[in-house]
């Protein structure tokens, strides 16, 4: 188990004392069986980060137990008949949190985290747009904290570069409502939509033009697009040699489906009298000789906020990279024609980065993130108060990154927050703690680079209460 995932463990069990332990109360058993399980009073949440959010459950047959779609995002934990849900992250794609019953029963609620003032937002230049088939598109990003990052959750769009506030999008094949992530480095987040599709073709008045090559190469069986223009539509499409290259046309796009090895020439033209074609006559190869898609390494890991560069060779340029990840454990960019870059971004994994030729041939990287030896700490790390404890008590934070996030296990008991300038963790109480025994308060900070650090104050107990 990595350091992330021992912090999201541990703050869920933080988050089950939280809202479910001793000094609250826990609700005497029910049989709600014959009800049915369901969230009650909201199907969906919206919190920004460090927030907590509670609903009941009711009906189903208990104990229920619960689960978060994305650890990242959001933690859940459920005490009783209460679902406790902690923001971690901003991010516009909501989570879900299933809740089932002892019977295996299930039911969801639907959790967004939005990004909080104190991370800031930042705006893209276009979120809804189009592209055509193998042209690019760019994207400026205007505030926010770089460097960014990208990644596309689509195959029919991918990322060619990440360039300061621009970031620049190709469109491989058609298809539409492709999600591209982009995020700054305190986790804002937002995101891009993609549809890939061909003009209408119209008679413009230009020559017949396309973005085929005269002169390509394809593996068999590797369908591709391509885009026609100008001339009088429609347009007729032959081939010398079906049996290699096939082929349809579809408005104003020319789909080419290569069949066995060998070579065809492509024959384009348009509805005019007399008829104009594609000149020259683009000339197609089709084969199997080339050597295969090769990764210099199968797999890599590296820590978090660091970088590799892995050699391509084989197959047939130019390559593109394909981040497969749901949560960004790493991300791929082609360099240098030849090599791809991985960035390692939030700890986890092994997860796939695929790089894929020009005929869709592929070869897959592994990736593990590991996590930056924890820095943030807490002084003391353990303390003891009285009863009638002061008004805050002030604990020095040291070596950590702005913004924190701060949790309590008994926020009715203690409550904590980080001063403006991130050097002082000050606790206080929301009335004067009385407890029935020493009584342990855990208070936790997580910061922007997800180290975490606890501090132990015990409530000593001076007597029976007022």
């Amino acid at each position: 188990m990595n350091i992330v995932q021992k912090c999201l463990c541990y703050c869920a069990c933080l988050l089950v004392v939280a809202c479910g332990g001793g000094y609250e109360g826990t609700a005497p058993p029910i049989d709600s069986s014959s009800q049915s399980l369901k969230v009650v009073g909201a199907a969906h949440i919206t919190l920004v980060p460090s927030e907590m959010g509670r609903v009941e459950v009711s009906g189903g047959t208990r104990p229920y137990s619960v689960a978060s779609s994305n650890t990242a995002v959001a933690l859940a934990s459920v005490s009783d008949n209460i679902l406790s849900v902690a923001a971690v992250r901003g991010d516009l794609t909501p989570i879900t949190v299933t809740v089932t019953d002892a019977k295996n029963t299930k039911t969801s609620l639907q959790v967004t985290v939005t990004n909080s003032p104190q991370q800031g937002i930042f705006t893209l230049s276009e979120r809804v747009f189009s592209v055509q088939p193998g042209t690019y598109k760019p994207i400026t990003i205007t505030g926010g904290t770089g460097p960014f990052t990208a990644v596309s959750l689509s195959p029919i769009v991918e990322i060619i570069a990440i360039e300061g506030n621009v970031i620049t999008v190709n469109g491989v094949s058609e298809g539409s409502s492709a999600e591209v992530k982009i995020f700054d480095t305190k986790g804002v987040t937002q995101s891009a939509f993609v549809t890939v599709s061909a003009p209408i073709p119209s008679s413009s008045g230009l020559a017949l033009f396309s973005n085929l090559p005269n002169l390509f190469s394809l593996r068999p069986h590797n369908t591709v697009t391509y885009t026609l223009g100008g001339g009088i539509p429609p347009y007729t499409f032959k081939s010398s040699n079906p049996a290699v290259l096939a082929g349809e046309i579809r408005g104003a796009a020319l789909i080419l489906k290569p069949g066995s090895a060998g070579n065809a020439i492509v024959s384009i033209t348009d509805s005019s009298v007399p008829t104009k074609s594609l000149s020259p006559s683009p000339q197609a190869y089709v084969q199997t000789t080339s050597a295969p898609l090769t990764l210099a390494l199968t797999s890599v890991s590296g820590e978090k906020g660091t970088s590799q560069t892995i050699g391509i060779s084989g197959g047939m340029p130019p390559y593109r990279a394909i981040t497969t990840a749901t949560t960004l454990i790493a991300n791929g960019q082609i360099v240098n024609s030849d090599e791809l870059n991985v960035s390692f971004l939030d700890v986890g994994g092994p997860w796939a980065i695929t790089v894929q030729d020009a005929v869709n041939s592929s070869a897959t990287l592994f990736v593990t993130t590991t996590p930056v030896p924890p820095s943030v700490s807490i002084s003391p790390s353990a303390i003891t108060i009285p009863e009638t404890l002061p008004a805050a008590i002030n604990l020095r934070l040291l070596n950590g990154n702005n913004p924190y996030q701060v949790f309590s296990s008994h926020p009715g008991l203690l409550s904590a927050s980080v001063s403006d300038n991130g050097e002082t963790l000050l606790v206080k109480s929301p009335a004067t703690p009385c407890v029935s025994g020493n009584t342990l308060v855990t208070i936790s900070v997580i910061d922007a680079k997800f180290n975490i650090a606890t501090t132990a104050i015990t409530i000593q107990d001076n007597g029976a209460c007022p």
